[in-house]
């Protein structure tokens, strides 16, 4: 089977953010005997996540870093851009949470600029207040 990354490469994988691929090896769980992609968290050099080579619902979730221009485009494409606020804290976090696990770098974008605009409003009701 054809292994889409390789090891020592850098993904971001789901909300587990930047991950090195450590290893890719054969394991055991569960009496299950299949090969993983080793993966070690750069925000939690302790943790360990075991994603299976051949289950391409848990692949896809991993995607090659994008580079600076690929950033930067992405930038540009949502200038201005922003999304509805949801004032319903648990309906917010679970639209959210969901957004960053899909991978949508644009529509991740458009979830950070939506706060950042929250946080303008906040600071400009404070300050009139005071």
């Amino acid at each position: 089977m054809e292994k889409r990354f390789k090891k020592h490469e850098f993904v971001v994988y789901g909300k587990n953010g930047v991950c090195e691929i450590e290893d890719i090896k054969i394991m055991n769980f569960a009496g299950q005997r299949d090969e993983y992609y080793i993966l070690r968290p750069k925000s939690s050099r302790a943790s360990t996540v075991y994603v299976p080579v051949n289950k391409d619902t848990l692949v896809d979730k991993m995607r090659f870093l994008i580079t600076k221009k690929q950033a930067d485009d992405f930038l540009v494409s949502v200038s201005g851009e922003t999304l509805g606020w949801i004032d319903d804290k648990g309906v917010r976090i679970e639209e959210f949470n969901y957004t960053v696990s899909s991978g949508d770098i644009k529509a991740i974008l458009l979830i950070k600029n939506c706060m950042r605009k929250k946080r303008a409003e906040k600071a400009i009701y404070h300050k009139r207040k005071d």
